[in-house]
């Protein structure tokens, strides 16, 4: 092996090609063709030289003559001693890496650095497609090839996601990574998150997230939403369902059920917790109408007492406070508003005015509902009491 026999650069050549990138290609092919272990071979590249592509655009492209020395273990496509002529650079190594090997044969062909390299288009069907899919262990299966205008189809099935499709020239080029069922999968974390935060805030009683009914229009992934109390189906994203308690329903979409989005951005740190706060049962006149109302109000002074805030807060709706607690924070008055405002939503007051800001949380007043509510409220003030002497 001389210089004579394997000149770097084609001495008859008729382009200008630099000896530094010669050299740089011929380690790539040489250790390329060496390393594939489908059938590696020592090889020579030589006689680097530019010529025509051939394309539309006629450009010269690099080549170079290939001779076969050995081969390491199974024998290639062309004999020890052949040497292949001008074979183009670019169709053996591009970035370094091997992406097609002129020594294999079609027997040998099979996956190389994860992308499938089948002769044609034509020649793939479900059981080619299911052989891939059993290989790479793949948790779906082909259902069907569909044939379009300019493209193929293979529609997949999946175990938990049911159907779903992609472009079949996409996903031959690298199947581990072109994953049909994304959408899908991703589809379940948002219903999935949806639910948990109507389950965490005790909305399970107004709304109800449909399973499935997730789609998107102009960029936004929307998922579907059951208002149960006006039997409403809308759409909200799930940023305003987990950010601001925002479900869409136009009936309801201004009612704070039990005061919870305040509760939900205190727990959040995202608004500044009052201090020192009072909830109370109390009984008031709305428009000349009777109601039971669960409500908080800041102390803003530890020194005022409970009735003389109330008073301030409700003015001439208050008719009678039956009783209070005093709490630390606003965030442990409003779960204690909220304990018991999910325990009596069954007799919300429907008749209270819009306009009126407490609404969703006035009740029904009946004597047999106010025994309820004082009964809850005196059970709760018992348990928070304990709570608190035993924390000391």
């Amino acid at each position: 092996m001389t210089e004579e026999n394997y000149p770097l650069i084609d001495p008859d050549g008729e382009k200008v090609v630099r000896e530094k990138v010669c050299l740089k290609k011929k380690e790539e092919i040489e250790k390329a063709l060496l390393e594939d272990d489908r059938c590696p071979a020592r090889v020579i590249a030589f006689n680097f030289s530019s010529r025509e592509s051939g394309g539309k655009i006629a450009s010269p492209k690099p080549c170079c003559d290939i001779a076969i020395l050995e081969y390491l273990e199974r024998e290639g496509k062309f004999p020890v001693g052949y040497i292949i002529k001008k074979h183009y650079v670019h169709s053996v190594i591009q970035k370094g890496g091997l992406v097609g090997n002129p020594l294999v044969t079609y027997a040998l062909r099979r996956k190389i650095k994860g992308v499938y390299k089948p002769r044609t288009t034509n020649k793939i069907d479900k059981k080619y497609i299911q052989k891939i899919c059993q290989n790479e262990k793949l948790q779906y299966r082909p259902y069907a090839i569909k044939e379009g205008k300019t493209s193929k189809t293979i529609i997949f099935w999946h175990p938990e996601h049911g159907y779903s499709q992609a472009n079949l020239k996409h996903w031959i080029k690298s199947p581990t990574t072109v994953d049909p069922f994304r959408n899908l999968k991703k589809d379940k974390e948002i219903i999935r998150r949806a639910k948990l935060v109507v389950f965490d805030n005790q909305l399970h009683d107004n709304y109800e997230v449909v399973d499935g009914g997730v789609f998107r229009e102009s960029g936004v992934t929307r998922v579907t939403v059951f208002c149960k109390q006006h039997g409403i189906k809308t759409s909200a994203t799930i940023n305003n369902i987990e950010v601001g308690l925002w479900f869409n329903c136009p009936e309801c979409s201004s009612d704070d059920f039990e005061n919870i989005r305040r509760l939900h951005n205190l727990r959040r740190d995202e608004v500044d917790d009052r201090g020192s706060t009072i909830i109370a049962l109390m009984l008031l006149s709305v428009n000349g109408n009777e109601t039971l109302k669960f409500g908080i109000s800041s102390s803003r002074s530890n020194s005022d007492e409970d009735d003389d805030i109330l008073k301030k807060r409700y003015g001439n709706n208050l008719v009678k406070i039956f009783d209070s607690i005093r709490c630390d924070s606003e965030l442990e008055a409003r779960e204690l508003e909220q304990e018991l405002l999910v325990e009596t939503r069954d007799i919300r007051n429907y008749s209270v005015p819009d306009e009126f800001a407490g609404k969703t949380e006035c009740r029904s007043y009946t004597t047999k509902n106010l025994n309820r509510c004082m009964r809850l409220f005196s059970d709760l003030k018992a348990e928070y009491g304990a709570a608190k002497s035993g924390s000391r």
